[in-house]
């Protein structure tokens, strides 16, 4: 894989980060993380990958708060990287973190529980 291509995702994802943290304040946003960015070859579009925490509806207004700030997110990010084009940037939600926690959860439901009744270590009866 291209050395290059990878720190310039790793730094649109930084950069990106930080504006959600210290530059934008649109409240539609809320708490969101970026899991991961995705350059096309020719460097010209990012999927950035977003979750949220707070169910659907957090989800539908973070995501609609990216939108529309998407413009500003792009030219901020040509200020900060030094590129020859900045990368058309392209929110996508990235259901993983509530897949994970689902699948958690079924195991759970399934596993029998932990008998915890004896505190001896099994090593030790040896």
């Amino acid at each position: 894989m291209n050395v290059r291509k990878i720190r310039i995702e790793q730094s649109i994802q930084n950069e990106i980060s930080q504006m959600l943290l210290k530059d934008l304040r649109d409240p539609r946003i809320g708490f969101c993380t970026i899991s991961h960015v995705r350059l096309s070859q020719d460097f010209r579009y990012a999927s950035v990958y977003v979750s949220f925490i707070g169910g659907k509806d957090a989800v539908e207004k973070g995501m609609k708060g990216l939108q529309s700030a998407s413009k500003t997110i792009q030219s901020l990010l040509a200020q900060k990287l030094n590129l020859k084009f900045t990368p058309y940037i392209r929110f996508i939600y990235d259901d993983a973190v509530e897949k994970g926690i689902a699948l958690i959860e079924k195991i759970r439901e399934v596993a029998p529980p932990e008998d915890n009744e004896s505190d001896e270590d099994p090593t030790t009866s040896l």
